[in-house]
């Protein structure tokens, strides 16, 4: 009786039986690695004052696109009416590289009208290479 006693405490919760062991706690996780620094970009390089030498041939579409609106495909500005002649005003294309850079990316008020700034327009680029296709198109060269 006593074994079947026993048996009925151990079965039915009433006597300690032998614990299960206690899981090992978990390792803890490594430590991230630092991530390395991103390396430092390259400054940019500082501005020269000239315009980068530009594509008469790939300026003739820049010109194409945004210029013949106003200049005409002959260079005219409809007579000067609308915009620059750059076939009978030569002291336009007498300026420097830089100050008609500087006018295509500004813009210019004028008597004739106003030419909007192409700087947020035309890349640094695409403006040389459409000023060196007006320089060969219309130039005295």
């Amino acid at each position: 009786m006593r074994s079947l006693f026993f048996v009925l405490l151990v079965g039915c919760g009433g006597g300690t039986a032998p614990e299960a062991p206690a899981p090992a706690p978990e390792a803890p996780a490594p430590a991230p690695e630092p991530k390395a620094a991103p390396a430092p970009e390259a400054p940019a390089p500082a501005p020269t004052g000239e315009a980068k030498p530009g594509d008469a041939t790939a300026g003739e579409a820049v010109y194409t696109d945004n210029c013949v609106a106003c200049h005409q495909a002959d260079g005219t500005g409809m007579g000067g009416m609308l915009a620059a002649d750059f076939t009978k005003e030569k002291e336009r294309l007498a300026k420097s590289d830089e100050e008609l850079m500087k006018s295509i990316r500004d813009g210019v008020v004028g008597k004739k009208g106003t030419m909007p700034p192409w700087g947020e327009l035309l890349s640094e680029q695409e403006r040389a290479d459409a000023l060196a296709y007006i320089r060969k198109t219309f130039g005295s060269d």
